[in-house]
């Protein structure tokens, strides 16, 4: 999985940094939300907790993916500005994470 960082944008309102990447997936399988994160976050060295992917799309017969994800300061700033729909699925994805397959 290689990822582009296309744009990062600083945003002092919302106490966070917008960033904009492309996914150049090449012949493998679509990635999970899980495994982006994390390779994004290794890249930029920031922290996974204070991280939520907003969104990943891909076109029909194309290889590359489009996503967007924010950077929070701190997770106070995550409660405050992020929406309850997204904070609940980020919720989710972890416990399906920790949970034991049978």
């Amino acid at each position: 999985m290689n990822i582009k960082i296309m744009s990062e944008f600083d945003n002092k309102l919302f106490d966070r940094k917008e960033i904009q990447f492309i996914i150049d997936n090449g012949e493998a399988q679509t990635p999970r939300k899980l495994d982006v994160k994390a390779e994004l976050c290794k890249k930029l060295s920031l922290n996974p907790d204070t991280m939520i992917i907003v969104s990943i799309k891909q076109e029909f017969g194309s290889r590359s993916l489009n996503g967007s994800a924010h950077f929070y300061n701190s997770k106070e700033s995550i409660t405050k500005f992020e929406a309850a729909h997204i904070l609940s699925r980020k919720n989710m994805s972890e416990k399906k994470q920790d949970e034991p397959s049978q």
